[in-house]
């Protein structure tokens, strides 16, 4: 995989909070975590824990899925309900 597409496959988590309209220091509080967490999450340093991850996608207006795939983890062969 070439530097550009890992690039941006890094950064599709600020892309959902960009298309949701929130500023980093938004989002933070709206999860009710730290602006740092938020900023480790986007950039695939750590994984956001299952509680907050629910939060997470209510905020972004997302489903659990296209959270998880935008933090990458594989989950095509979960069902949806």
């Amino acid at each position: 995989m070439n530097k550009q597409v890992e690039n941006s496959e890094k950064f599709r988590l600020r892309l959902l909070r960009e298309r949701a309209g929130l500023t980093l220091p938004e989002l933070p509080r709206q999860v009710g975590v730290s602006d740092r967490n938020v900023w480790d999450w986007e950039r695939g340093l750590v994984m956001p824990r299952l509680d907050r991850a629910v939060i997470l996608a209510r905020a972004l207006n997302v489903s659990l899925k296209d959270l998880c795939r935008a933090i990458g983890i594989e989950v095509e062969d979960l069902p949806s309900n």
